[in-house]
């Protein structure tokens, strides 16, 4: 609701979002002309940085993506995972890692291997995605 006091219509409480930004943004431009050129200077210094420090983490997080990778596992698992990394003062995704490397280099590295090992624990699936869960690993009636 705007409000006229002395003829004049109050519109900051109606302003979009977007023209409220440009008008903060205007408002900047103007103080900035106040500024000595050497606090200029320090001001665009310090936007430099911050736009180099987004770009690194922008860069590191892309380096990322190819290594990462998110599963389901139960709570308990992770709890376990995440202690025993605490204990030991190494990341839990190193952990992980290098348990699951183990566990592949235990079966062989082959699929039959493994395939003749996860039969046993084999349920039929619904999803039209896979035929197959693992579920009978886990405790009767615990779920992911």
């Amino acid at each position: 609701m705007t409000k006229v006091k002395n003829n004049y219509v109050n519109f900051d409480e109606v302003l979009d979002p977007a023209v409220d930004a440009m008008l903060g943004e205007a408002k900047e431009r103007r103080d900035a002309m106040k500024l000595t050129p050497e606090e200029r200077r320090k001001i665009r210094l310090q936007r430099e940085r911050g736009r180099k420090r987004k770009a690194a983490e922008k860069m590191k997080i892309r380096e990322r993506r190819g290594k990462r990778v998110t599963y389901d596992l139960p709570p308990d698992l992770r709890a376990q995972v995440s202690e025993l990394a605490n204990e030991r003062s190494i990341p839990a995704s190193q952990l992980a890692a290098w348990l699951l490397t183990r566990a592949l280099e235990h079966f062989g590295g082959t699929a039959e291997a493994l395939a003749q090992e996860l039969l046993p624990y084999l349920s039929p699936s619904r999803s039209p995605r896979y035929a197959w869960n693992l579920h009978r690993f886990l405790e009767e009636g615990e779920e992911f």
